[in-house]
């Protein structure tokens, strides 16, 4: 049960991405001590469901790697629309780390989740764009186009 409710809580597809987000960031409290601040610029988002299944996804993992690898007691979620597109940025003011260490493939030692996260953003016409300094934290921008793309995503939740 808990495992389901990690993947997509109870009213996900009626109460949409901005309520999906702000239930994450109180579970992330209650369960990580995690300060998670959700900001919405207030404008619809026409997602399909599994889009904002993944989307939802997406942003648990990179909030696990902010209590995993930042070091940092807040983090900060933005979604917002710019020209038809969804931009969703995870931000933390943790240690941060050098960007080009991540390996594009994972290994044995890890690398599994944001692997995940590019590949099948890329295939619905998302991106993920990842900005970090060390000391001073990281910001993770995610991109995916508001209207479908016939099929795409279908194809990015069998990936």
């Amino acid at each position: 049960r808990t495992l389901m409710l990690d993947l997509a809580p109870p009213g996900l597809h009626e109460s949409g991405l901005r309520e999906a987000l702000r239930w994450l960031a109180d579970r992330a409290g209650q369960q990580q001590r995690l300060i998670v601040t959700v900001e919405d610029d207030g404008v619809p988002k026409p997602l399909e469901d599994q889009v904002t299944v993944l989307l939802f996804q997406t942003v648990r993992e990179l909030l696990q790697n902010v209590v995993k690898h930042a070091r940092s007691k807040r983090a900060t979620v933005r979604c917002a629309v710019v020209d038809d597109t969804l931009m969703l940025d995870v931000l933390d003011p943790g240690v941060g780390f050098e960007v080009h260490s991540i390996n594009r493939l994972p290994t044995r030692h890890g690398g599994f989740g944001l692997f995940n996260i590019r590949e099948r953003l890329k295939l619905m016409g998302g991106m993920i764009d990842i900005h970090s300094v060390v000391g001073e934290g990281t910001t993770v921008r995610i991109r995916v186009p508001l209207k479908p793309q016939h099929g795409l995503f279908d194809e990015a939740l069998r990936a």
